[in-house]
């Protein structure tokens, strides 16, 4: 479980980018659509209900950025 801020600064992280990610609370970023209060990634719903055990987003995140750059060509 992650929080986007955390997402976001683990893909740059392995991305190699070097540019600082700052968390910042949802009313200091105000937008016409109402946000949640908490909006943690968390797919604990989805195991109980299917079943389906996903594997941790770290790992996720690892496989889809390999797979990015073998198709960019960057791999």
């Amino acid at each position: 479980e992650t929080s986007w801020c955390g997402f976001a600064q683990a893909i740059l992280a392995r991305a190699g980018v070097a540019t600082p990610v700052v968390p910042i609370r949802t009313e200091d970023y105000p937008t016409p659509a109402r946000r949640p209060k908490n909006s943690r990634l968390d797919c604990s719903r989805v195991r109980d209900a299917f079943g389906v055990a996903l594997a941790p987003w770290e790992e996720a995140l690892a496989e889809a950025l390999a797979e990015h750059a073998r198709l960019s060509g960057a791999g």
